[in-house]
């Protein structure tokens, strides 16, 4: 990054940040070291919680998308929109105040933060480009393609001192054939 531009930021879900405020109050930390790694090469990573900023308690009833009302628990679970709306309305403003945004990193499958159907996740859409998170590592290389940053070095084919090899692998003595008894003749021959 050079040093005369202005330095980017990285919005993200709070919860990615390994924050307290995902429904069932448990802590979503895979995303950190990527997180630390986008720090690292200057970004700055700006966060907030829609349902959090909205008036929601961790933890609290999983909530879902019908429509354009949002209900927690299904069928008739307490309606829940105007708590949306509100923590929308201001994660928003968080964004735009933390301009320029070289993306928003949010948490896939969030009734607030999905980009496809989340409340804030499909308003934040329209400003920057959003990269839906989930565990596993596709959002990654995706978010690391836009942003220009190549991943860390990994050398992946050096194995650690000291270490036996995995059961299953091919060096593992498991997988290797045993020795066969040497052929006998068989008893009933044809002659």
């Amino acid at each position: 990054m050079n040093a005369k531009t202005e330095t980017l930021t990285l919005f993200c879900s709070s919860c990615l940040l390994g924050k307290k405020c995902l429904y069932h109050g448990w802590l979503a930390t895979f995303a950190l070291p990527a997180l630390r790694d986008f720090e690292a090469h200057g970004f700055r990573i700006v966060d907030a919680c829609p349902e959090m900023l909205g008036g929601l308690t961790c933890p609290r009833r999983p909530s879902y998308v019908f429509g354009d009302r949002v209900r927690q628990s299904v069928g008739r679970g307490r309606d829940v929109t105007a708590e949306f709306t509100l923590g929308a309305r201001l994660a928003l403003e968080v964004l735009k105040a933390a301009r320029p945004v070289a993306a928003a990193l949010l948490l896939k499958d969030s009734p607030s933060c999905d980009p496809e159907f989340g409340i804030f996740g499909r308003q934040a859409a329209r400003l920057v480009r959003v990269v839906a998170c989930k565990r596993g590592l596709e959002w990654e290389a995706e978010l690391r393609r836009i942003l220009q940053i190549l991943p860390p070095q990994r050398n992946l084919f050096q194995q650690r001192p000291n270490r036996p090899p995995r059961t299953g692998s091919p060096n593992h003595p498991s997988a290797l054939p045993s020795p066969s008894p040497p052929a006998r003749p068989s008893a009933r021959c044809r002659g």
